[in-house]
């Protein structure tokens, strides 16, 4: 059964009971949520669950209906928790004055005392009804899932790494010059002016500069 208020509620006396399952049918057809008796059997859980929490209670009158006690009853609650009241007419005899009459003089009835007009009076009790009773329609909540952003790899220039003191793996070392061997340019200027120099001299030139250079060590 429904949870609180979303149900229709048919009060009825129990010698019309397929009939009252029949209407109850048609209103189910059309996404609506009917309680015509408990679950369990039991009396007192029609008026707790069943008219305490229902949307709209539906009479459905007949001829006994004055006479029954769980119908008195069901309507009488119905009125002290200011539920919405309709009243269904299922057949066509006459009604006695009575308790009954302060419940449905002044209210608009639905004719269903002829299962042939069945159609026409459904679509009359719903347009009465309106959404009350009806199944609620749930959407499924949407979760917008974002893609994970993904950090581009930091370029590091191999200069940039050696002012840092970072260790810049498949590149050459920055303070090392191209085909320069190691060691190379450490001593003073002239020196490395002078083992410049010796690539461009002759074998002489060369014997004469190393001579010179000799002699100077003695000096």
């Amino acid at each position: 059964y429904a949870d609180a208020m979303t149900h229709v509620f048919l009060s009825f006396d129990s010698v019309i009971q397929s009939r009252v399952e029949q209407i109850g049918a048609l209103l189910e057809k059309r996404q609506y949520v009917v309680w015509i008796q408990p679950p369990t059997g039991k009396i007192d859980e029609n008026f707790r669950n069943g008219v305490a929490n229902c949307a709209a209670l539906c009479v459905c009158l007949s001829a006994n209906y004055h006479l029954s006690c769980k119908a008195r009853t069901e309507i009488t609650f119905a009125q002290e928790c200011s539920k919405q009241i309709f009243i269904l007419t299922v057949d066509d005899e006459g009604r006695e004055r009575c308790w009954l009459q302060p419940f449905i003089e002044g209210r608009t009835a639905v004719d269903f005392t002829n299962e042939a007009n069945d159609a026409d009076a459904i679509d009359e009790l719903i347009d009465v009804l309106g959404n009350r009773g009806k199944k609620v329609q749930r959407r499924a909540s949407t979760v917008a899932v974002s893609s994970p952003t993904v950090s581009s790899p930091t370029t590091t220039s191999p200069l940039a790494a050696a002012k840092h003191g970072a260790n810049y793996l498949g590149d050459a070392d920055p303070t090392i010059s191209p085909n320069v061997p190691a060691g190379a340019g450490s001593g003073t200027p002239a020196q490395a002016d002078a083992e410049s120099a010796k690539g461009n001299d002759s074998p002489a030139q060369l014997g004469s500069r190393e001579a010179s250079q000799s002699s100077l060590g003695r000096q």
